[in-house]
């Protein structure tokens, strides 16, 4: 399963892709290259003792992707994430969730509301910043009409992606070091407070309702801060924005927020996001020139 590990870190996407292993055979990285026979059959004895044994196989399996992981970011020198890392540039670990379509009856598929039928795993990927790729950690497969904020799967697929991640190379917690980022669907009050007991760090996602427009409508010039865009230039803040608006959250007394802040982490910011992305959002009088809609984002 490591060779298996081993392929997937070089962009493999299914086991046929052992043999992307070849040439690393000679740098003594690994002994030999399976068969695609070897591999299917090893996966199956893992699914099978998973099943029997309360999850022995995942951790087995995910074990073996860590020492590959480690090998392979040891070899990056002096830009191995485990060490290069910061909490002022911390290593990103993306969640979501995608949607992929069975054109047969397939283990674990099911239909959707979209009228779509398949799969709606949920992903941990590494972002390793711009020019570089992305690198997938964990992988939860479910079937297409689970919901989409599910805590408890957010749980999961996290604490799967810790555990194929090497160690801090100085034998420290990750910690702030590890940026946790997803979108509204990441923002339950279980996943929050599971995030907050392990101390990482995270950008998470939340609804944005009326009132927060109301709130957003009255935003002074002196809260708001341009946003700095993908080719490093900041924005005017009439175009695009982000705000801090915790305090104002904290001490809203107009109609219920639809969000008990009571129960969130007492150390969360709320940041709200204006993109100027020129769509046209959904407006209502009473909240001026502040629409609300796919233009504004909350995040945690």
């Amino acid at each position: 399963m490591t060779a298996l590990a081993l392929a997937l870190a070089l962009s493999g996407d299914d086991a046929g892709d052992v043999d992307l292993l070849g040439p690393l055979v000679a740098t003594g990285l690994v002994d030999q290259v399976p068969s695609h026979s070897t591999v299917h059959r090893r996966r199956k004895e893992l699914a099978d003792h998973d099943d029997e044994a309360a999850g022995a196989g995942t951790t087995a399996v995910l074990a073996g992707m860590k020492t590959a992981r480690t090998a392979d970011w040891t070899a990056c020198g002096a830009r191995n994430p485990a060490a290069a890392a910061s909490t002022d540039a911390p290593l990103v670990l993306d969640l979501d969730a995608t949607e992929i379509l069975a054109h047969s009856d397939k283990e674990k598929a099911a239909p959707t509301w979209k009228k779509h039928y398949g799969f709606h795993p949920l992903c941990a990927i590494i972002d390793h910043g711009d020019g570089l790729t992305g690198e997938p950690a964990a992988v939860l497969l479910r079937p297409d009409n689970v919901g989409s904020n599910t805590a408890d799967d957010h749980k999961d697929v996290l604490d799967q992606a810790l555990a194929a991640i090497p160690n801090r190379v100085d034998g420290q917690e990750w910690g702030k070091r590890l940026l946790i980022r997803t979108d509204s669907a990441g923002g339950s009050q279980a996943f929050l407070r599971h995030l907050n007991q392990q101390g990482l760090a995270y950008s998470v996602g939340l609804p944005v309702t009326w009132q927060i427009g109301d709130i957003a409508s009255t935003l002074g010039e002196g809260i708001k801060q341009g946003i700095i865009r993908a080719g490093g230039t900041v924005s005017d803040t009439t175009d695009a924005y982000v705000a801090d608006i915790t305090s104002r959250m904290r001490s809203w007394a107009g109609e219920p927020l639809g969000i008990n802040l009571d129960k969130y982490p007492t150390d969360m910011r709320i940041i709200i996001r204006s993109p100027d992305d020129g769509l046209e959002g959904t407006r209502r009088p009473e909240w001026g020139d502040f629409p609300l809609g796919s233009r504004q984002c909350l995040y945690l």
